[in-house]
């Protein structure tokens, strides 16, 4: 076992997603969306807690195991954060809870292909421990489906800032102020994302994109509860 700076941040960012969580318990049912942000906030926790174990563990072997336990929530996420998304500027019409479940198809996938990579190597075509100044890191090799991960993942941010830019040009000026707050948090963990995903030598290879999604879940929670914004927009169509 090991203990550096990045571990620590990743245990407060699990300590705050799970305080998160159970403070938006209570009113997952009663806002718009609430649900959705209730799963985001698990599965940032879980993230976190894997992250840090991943992190933490020296064996290869284990690394492995914990990094396909992170894989429970990388794709989830995006996929949470757009069905949010689309529940907070819903205008009339019920949601499509069957082309909803559609979209749950994508994250099972990528995990069942993250267990099973020791047969195909696809997700990781190599993984080797390197010494950096946090401890023994492991560097994930980013193969073809990877980047079909990233790019998808990608796609999905897009999709989300383009709902909350149409949003935030038809809602009255009292609400695009929380609209802007949310777009921020969209983009917040995409921007550190990016920095691991393509600069990753430069930060030794750990992900801080757990840390970065936390900071989403306080944004959004700071909205709901300073502005109650999940409340007010239907009042404000």
């Amino acid at each position: 076992m090991q203990f550096n700076l990045y571990i620590s941040l990743l245990t407060l960012s699990f300590v705050i997603s799970v305080a998160v969580t159970v403070i938006t318990w209570s009113r997952r049912k009663t806002v718009r969306g609430g649900s959705y942000f209730f799963l985001m906030m698990v599965a940032i926790s879980l993230w976190s807690l894997a992250g840090a174990f991943e992190q933490s563990v020296t064996k290869i072997e284990l690394k492995i195991f914990w990094s396909v336990v992170c894989y429970v929530s990388i794709p989830l996420l995006p996929v949470l954060f757009y069905i949010f998304v689309l529940r907070f500027i819903q205008t009339g019409k019920e949601s499509n809870t069957h082309k909803e479940r559609f979209f749950f198809l994508f994250p099972a996938v990528i995990f069942i292909i993250a267990a099973t990579n020791h047969w195909h190597h696809l997700l990781w075509p190599e993984i080797t421990l390197v010494q950096s100044a946090g401890g023994v890191t492991a560097k994930y090799g980013h193969g073809t489906l990877f980047f079909i991960v990233v790019v998808t993942t990608y796609l999905i941010v897009a999709l989300n800032v383009y709902h909350l830019w149409r949003a935030n040009r038809l809602l009255n000026s009292i609400f695009r102020k929380q609209v802007r707050l949310l777009l921020l948090a969209q983009l917040l963990p995409i921007a550190v994302n990016s920095l691991y995903v393509f600069f990753g030598e430069v930060i030794d290879y750990v992900d801080p994109t757990p840390i970065a999604f936390t900071l989403t879940g306080l944004l959004i929670a700071y909205s709901i509860f300073k502005y109650s914004f999940l409340d007010l927009l239907p009042f404000a169509r």
